[in-house]
This record gives C-alpha cells, sequence and structure tokens, in this order.
C-alpha cells in the first residue's frame, strides 16, 4: 500500500475546459512544455519541485489568457526583488514553491495588494496571518519545508479562513469533513514531516481528495475525475516515481 505522505497529493475541483498536467521535469523539458502550451493560449496554475534523484518540476495548465512569466532556482532575495518587478508591472503570484535555499514561482496579470513570506516560523506566520486577515488578504499558498519554515502568498479575499499545520491524514479528513459541511474548501495543502498543512476557505461544490500516489495511480484518478467535471486545484509531488 501506498505511504499516504509520499508521492502525489491533490485536490480536485469542479472545473471544465483544458487541463493538462506533467511531473518529472529538468528546468529545460520544462521550458519547452511551458513555450508550447502558451502559444496554444494554455498557462501554468501550479508549479511543485521536488528534489529527488535531481530537481523534478510537476506543473499544472489551464486554459488562460495574457502574460506569464516564471522564474526556477532563485534564492529569497532575488524572489523579492523579481517578485517587486512583476507586480510594478500589473502581475501577482500565481504559483510558487521551495525546495532547499531556492524558490520557483510564476507571476500572472492580477491587480491588488499582496504579501508574502518565505522561510518563517510558525510564529511569525501566525503573527503575520492574523495582520493580513484584518487588513483583507487571505492566503493563497502555504507551504512549508522542514527547517526552512513557511512559505505564504497572501491575496485579497473575504470569510472565514482555517489554517492547520502539523496534522496527520486522519485528522486532515475530520477536518475537511466539518468544514466542508460549513462551506469551506481547500485552497492550498502541503506535506513536510509527514503531517499535512492545510487552508480552508469559502467555497462551493464538490472536492475530491487524494495522497500517496504513484504516477500511475494519480494519472488513472485525475482522468476518472476530469471525465466527472473536476479539475486539479492542488497539486504536490511529494516523491517522484516513475
Amino acid at each position: 500500500m501506498a505511504t499516504y505522505y509520499k508521492g502525489f497529493v491533490a485536490v480536485w475541483r469542479p472545473g471544465s475546459g483544458f487541463q493538462q498536467w506533467v511531473t518529472g521535469l529538468t528546468p529545460d523539458q520544462f521550458k519547452t512544455i511551458d513555450d508550447a502550451y502558451f502559444q496554444l493560449g494554455k498557462r501554468l496554475t501550479s508549479v511543485d519541485v521536488y528534489g529527488w534523484a535531481g530537481d523534478s518540476i510537476t506543473a499544472v495548465w489551464r486554459q488562460g489568457s495574457g502574460a506569464q512569466y516564471w522564474r526556477y532556482g532563485m534564492s529569497p532575495s532575488s524572489f523579492k526583488s523579481k517578485d517587486k518587478t512583476h507586480f510594478n508591472a500589473g502581475r501577482r503570484i500565481a504559483g510558487i514553491d521551495r525546495y532547499g535555499d531556492e524558490l520557483m514561482s510564476v507571476w500572472r496579470p492580477g491587480s491588488g495588494a499582496q504579501r508574502f513570506v518565505t522561510g518563517a516560523s510558525w510564529s511569525k506566520f501566525v503573527l503575520l496571518d492574523k495582520m493580513y486577515l484584518v487588513q483583507g488578504l487571505r492566503l493563497t499558498h502555504l507551504l512549508k519545508l522542514g527547517s526552512a519554515g513557511y512559505t505564504a502568498v497572501w491575496r485579497p479575499g473575504t470569510g472565514a479562513q482555517w489554517v492547520h499545520s502539523g496534522i496527520t491524514v486522519t485528522q486532515l479528513k475530520a477536518l475537511d469533513a466539518g468544514y466542508f459541511g460549513s462551506g469551506l474548501r481547500i485552497v492550498s495543502l502541503d506535506i513536510s514531516n509527514g503531517r499535512f498543512i492545510a487552508v480552508w476557505r469559502p467555497g462551493t461544490g464538490g472536492q475530491k481528495f487524494a495522497s500517496g500516489l504513484d504516477v500511475d495511480e494519480f494519472k488513472a484518478k485525475d482522468k476518472a475525475y476530469f471525465d466527472k467535471g473536476f479539475r486539479i486545484h492542488v497539486l504536490r509531488a511529494k516523491r517522484f516515481r516513475k
């Protein structure tokens, strides 16, 4: 049986139209595929980097338009500089991941406020989240990489927001059942040291979740959900297995 905290972790939400995902790509391979999809009107909605037997990029594309920029292998200071440039040009973070001391990010057209932090302790993250919550900002991404701490992105939003870190898969399922009944859905999900980090915010419609899948298992499950009108909302590849 699969180990729940290894392999693919995913959340599906109702959607329609084009969707394509890839995994196990080198940066050069990723660039070639993204260039081709961009010309066809497809845009990145998720990126994930896992450094196991060499860096492995996992990504999801959906139908989209407008500019798109991404950068791989940035230091935190370089990321901060790049984000400032994109922010001033009317672009916001649409996807982000950190592995070791480096970050990968995707920027797409957007407006309004944006805040982010990387390498934060839990206590620092909690203080920032409370402050941004009263300013009308909500989490879009929350990731944790071991001792490297938390990486988070906040954008304008309303309504309830619940965050749990360090929970088991059993606790995640129990929490999600309660939040689902209250009209909340998972907007961000990650795993660090075998424990989940999850964010719930208001949403409607169905939701599917799976973890511990290898490539073939994920491919089969994604096809089944795709055919039922679901699209990938969160995709994390915690261990790429061919």
